[in-house]
């Protein structure tokens, strides 16, 4: 992989592969041009969206709670596809690229983490992405 495109591509199947583990039907995942991006080495640019088939409203993810143990599951499933592209680009360049993830984590912080205790937050963040990554990496190449 030697452009922007393909990292891209690799991002969004990531978080395909984890919506499909997850049960979270989606439509298509695109990878289109965004005028507000800086143009790569290429001149392209884009960015990578998942349409889900039925986003999440305001209001049901306020009526959830994190610390709530019967809904740990909601939120545990929805952060695994949240984290899912940041955590293949990771397989793919070895490296976590959180400039080119920054939406997705911003609305990781936005739904879940935001009103964590911050040794809470640190801990779950931690074992959200090395799960994660250890589901993607069986997954996708059959190793653990």
């Amino acid at each position: 992989m030697n452009n922007k495109i393909d990292y891209i591509a690799f991002h969004e199947a990531g978080h395909a592969v984890a919506h499909y583990l997850a049960e979270i039907p989606f439509k298509y995942i695109t990878i289109k041009a965004n005028e507000n991006e800086n143009k790569d080495e290429s001149g392209h640019r884009s960015l990578g969206h998942v349409m889900l088939e039925k986003d999440a409203t305001a209001d049901e993810w306020c009526q959830y709670s994190m610390l709530n143990t019967v809904e740990f599951s909601i939120f545990f499933k929805d952060d695994f596809t949240k984290v899912a592209g940041l955590v293949a680009e990771k397989i793919s360049q070895g490296r976590f690229n959180y400039r080119g993830s920054k939406g997705d984590i911003q609305l990781w912080i936005n739904t879940t983490l935001g009103d964590l205790p911050e040794k809470l937050c640190s801990k779950y963040q931690s074992f959200i992405l090395e799960y994660t990554f250890q589901v993607l990496k069986i997954k996708l190449f059959g190793q653990w």
